[in-house]
């Protein structure tokens, strides 16, 4: 009997010691499982945000140095409107980056390419202001919606510099936003870089690598494509010009 009642007593605690055991390996599998679920969800978001990232890279969505066209004609690759019955045309012969070759040639008249759908974009360019007059220089619209509806930045030059001004214009009706004065000039017969960097409801302008100016929209237009003008009676040249950006 006595090796009876020592056997049970040796049973129940190989049990209670199972149960001890097994309830404190419990906590660590419930550990080990919630660890294994946060890793599963941090992989998840992850790859969500590089999906998001990949689909968000600026890409390039429109470029033309005026190569291949003649000298003379209307580039293919833009959409042009008449002013006073004449288009703009590619011009030959005009140095550019050290080079000569095709340009397009603008004397107050407008020229624009894209779609409704770019939304954020920079826009970089060269330009050079010939024959110049007080008054000229160089017209970049974006976020064109159609040609009564689009931001606009008009260069106009003065003997003491140049005047930035950046427009909204609403059903054709200008109204103007910031204006910004420098006494860089860029009517000195050489070719000047510019940039537009437009993102959400921000946008500057640089010039030569120089900022000029900066401002923050209201968000009235928040895609669109982009146009070339120039004031009228100035002959302006624009040269390599890229547009880096997504679409919506």
């Amino acid at each position: 009997m006595a090796k009876v009642n020592t056997i049970l007593v040796l049973i129940i605690l190989a049990i209670a010691m199972i149960l001890v055991i097994g309830a404190g390996c419990a906590p660590e599998q419930q550990q080990g499982q919630q660890q294994n679920q946060t890793q599963q969800q941090n992989q998840t978001q992850q790859q969500n945000q590089t999906q998001q990232q990949g689909q968000q890279q600026p890409s390039l969505l429109f470029s033309d140095d005026f190569q291949g066209y003649n000298s003379g004609t209307t580039p293919t690759r833009w959409q042009t409107v008449a002013k006073d019955g004449i288009y703009a045309a590619t011009k030959g012969m005009s140095q550019a980056n050290g080079q000569y070759g095709l340009v397009l040639e603008l004397k107050g008249r407008l020229i624009k390419t894209g779609d409704a759908n770019w939304k954020d974009y920079t826009i970089d360019m060269n330009f050079k202001i010939f024959n110049a007059g007080e008054h000229t220089g160089p017209e970049v619209m974006f976020r064109v919606q159609d040609d009564s509806n689009y931001y606009l930045l008009s260069t106009n030059t003065q003997p003491t510099g140049t005047n930035y001004i950046l427009y909204k214009v609403t059903n054709g009706q200008p109204f103007e936003l910031k204006q910004r004065a420098s006494n860089k000039r860029i009517d000195d017969d050489k070719w000047h870089a510019l940039k537009i960097d437009i993102q959400g409801n921000e946008f500057s302008l640089s010039i030569d690598d120089d900022n000029v100016m900066q401002h923050t929209f209201d968000g009235t237009f928040m895609t669109g494509a982009m146009g070339l003008s120039s004031h009228p009676f100035s002959d302006i040249y624009f040269d390599d010009v890229r547009v880096m950006g997504t679409t919506a």
